[in-house]
């Protein structure tokens, strides 16, 4: 953080320096300028950002020095601007492509990992090392970690399953009920968009004309048969 000194006529004001404080600050992608006065009911804090997070008007103690003051209004603006994800490297981000293939649970850790901060990362990799997997899903339903967990869920599931399109992830945010993605939602929701789509694809073409089903073979007609009641059992 860097301070700017107030202005001559401010300073005199005041009487004392330890009585305000200015400076900018960045945190994640947020650039912010904290102002610090010390007022009888205690410190008035004021951090202007174009984050809606972090532009905030808040009281500390008055028994903190200046630079206790500056200190706690940090940790308290990081608090509230949540976890700094980290982005994925190319080479990362191609790893965890290959791992989806084989081990799409396994690519989802390594994604969470390389995308949380250092200590969301080491504490997400000690809850999966006990193997309490309700412990796993408490701390991906945080609502500061969800939507990474959700990313996580859908980068890893599109990579084993190529054919789940952008149409497939529109139409699961049209019928999620609100449910956080898992694996296990998507795979669900998944058996139901291809049946959904078998369906479309069929009542869109023409019905065989007579003379059409005429010039079916036996073969034909036994495979349109079965794929029909397929079909069928499907929908029910």
């Amino acid at each position: 953080m860097t301070y700017v000194q107030p202005d001559p006529e401010l300073q005199a004001a005041l009487g004392k320096e330890n009585l305000f404080f200015e400076g900018r600050l960045t945190i994640g992608d947020s650039d912010i300028c904290l102002v610090g006065k010390l007022e009888s009911s205690g410190w008035k804090i004021d951090s202007r950002s174009q984050s809606q997070n972090a532009n905030l008007k808040f009281r500390l103690s008055r028994s903190l020095t200046r630079d206790e003051a500056i200190e706690q209004a940090i940790a308290y603006l990081e608090s509230k601007a949540g976890p700094q994800f980290k982005n994925l490297s190319e080479n990362e981000e191609r790893m965890i492509e290959r791992m989806s293939v084989a081990n799409r649970v396994q690519a989802f850790v390594f994604y969470m990992q390389a995308r949380l901060p250092d200590e969301l990362a080491e504490r997400f990799l000690q809850i999966g090392a006990t193997g309490d997997d309700l412990g796993i899903l408490r701390f991906a339903a945080d609502e500061n970690i969800s939507s990474i967990a959700e990313e996580a869920v859908a980068h890893c599931f599109y990579w084993s399953n190529p054919r789940a399109t952008g149409e497939f992830f529109d139409w699961v945010r049209a019928n999620d009920d609100g449910r956080m993605w898992t694996f296990a939602l998507l795979d669900s929701l998944w058996q139901q968009y291809t049946v959904s789509s078998s369906i479309n694809r069929l009542t869109q073409e023409d019905p065989p004309t007579a003379e059409e089903l005429d010039g079916l073979s036996d073969e034909q007609v036994s495979d349109l048969l079965t794929r029909t009641r397929r079909l069928k059992n499907q929908v029910r």
